[in-house]
């Protein structure tokens, strides 16, 4: 089991960007309300997203002085990591870890000596060494792991996948700023409970469905127990698309598209998702994400959203964190979930 120690990773930048040079997408366009975020805003950064709408959340960063790039989600827990790309990881303690299918996998505990992103240096970075190597670029830059709710969630992550931006700050609470972040947005925009291994309630139908949020999965997923709870029959799967999903054992799904799904006062009446027999939860995967921008506050407890157009003009190169054997995959401590 991986342990933690020393400091917890906390965002404590001397960087404090005007509200319009930040968030010039979400607060320009009144003066009063730009004025109160810069006031509530504290210790931003942004950093743009490298790949198109359709991959796994990647930005650009610096480990042990050489420039790389790493995913990002709140899907998963801690720090993970791969040798690859002329960036290479000093083994520790062995352990095993858990995929999504109920599988094992063997990883070392390392640390990095040094992670940069944009102007924030961080030390002694604890990390899972995930076996093998990963080859994949992308701009040039070597993809090296990935980081998750260890490192995310003493911070409200703003994921714009259409805008190809993440922002990641400090809400300043207290008087003028008691509305809390969801100030950033305008127009439509939707506030549920988020607990904090980043998951939440939504209902397809009558059925009520606990969900991981992970922008790194590239399709949603539901396990088949929950979509017959929520009425699909054989028959309806059996006409649905198959897919195969690569966690550590290849598990079958089929596409099926559910007609009536909540989020809070959010409604879908024709949201997609893999079905899988041998899985252990339901997650709402990069699909979700492509044409929202979202908030992940952790501090506050909530998931704020709201649908936006696709300006994204990267090409879509289908990244995802563990895919080098061409699937889509999310792994889970072997004791006590790591999701």
């Amino acid at each position: 089991m991986i342990k933690f120690v020393g400091p917890r990773i906390i965002y404590v930048s001397t960087l404090a960007f005007a509200c319009v040079s930040i968030f010039s997408l979400y607060c320009s366009k009144n003066t009063l309300r730009a004025d109160t975020l810069s006031a509530c805003i504290k210790d931003s950064l942004v950093l743009p997203l490298l790949g198109g709408s359709g991959d796994s959340p990647i930005i650009p960063v610096e480990v042990n002085e050489k420039s790389a790039a790493m995913f990002l989600s709140p899907g998963l827990i801690h720090v993970l990591v791969r040798n690859g790309g002329g960036l290479f990881y000093r083994s520790g303690t062995s352990f095993q870890m858990k995929a999504q299918d109920g599988k094992l996998a063997d990883a070392d505990n390392t640390v990095i000596d040094t992670l940069r992103l944009s102007n924030v240096r961080l030390y002694q970075v604890p990390a899972a060494l995930i076996r093998g190597t990963d080859t994949r670029h992308i701009g040039g830059l070597p993809i090296t792991g990935f980081l998750g709710r260890d490192f995310l969630q003493n911070a409200e992550i703003l994921l714009d996948v259409p805008h190809a931006k993440v922002a990641l700050f400090h809400w300043r609470d207290g008087p003028g700023c008691d509305v809390g972040p969801s100030l950033l947005f305008e127009g439509a925009v939707y506030a549920v409970p988020m607990d904090s291994d980043a998951r939440l309630q939504l209902k397809i139908g009558k059925t009520e469905v606990k969900a991981q949020l992970d922008p790194d999965l590239e399709t949603s997923v539901l396990p088949k127990n929950i979509a017959v709870e929520a009425g699909m029959s054989d028959s309806d799967l059996n006409r649905g698309k198959k897919n195969i999903t690569i966690y550590e054992s290849i598990v079958v799904g089929q596409q099926h598209i559910f007609n009536d799904v909540q989020i809070g006062a959010f409604r879908d009446q024709t949201m997609n998702f893999i079905v899988q027999k041998d899985l252990e939860r339901a997650t709402l995967g990069g699909d979700f994400f492509a044409n929202k921008t979202v908030l992940f506050d952790f501090p506050h407890n909530m998931f704020i959203f709201q649908s936006s157009a696709d300006q994204n003009d990267h090409p879509v190169l289908h990244l995802h964190f563990d895919e080098t054997r061409e699937g889509t995959t999310s792994v889970e401590e072997g004791k006590g979930n790591l999701n």
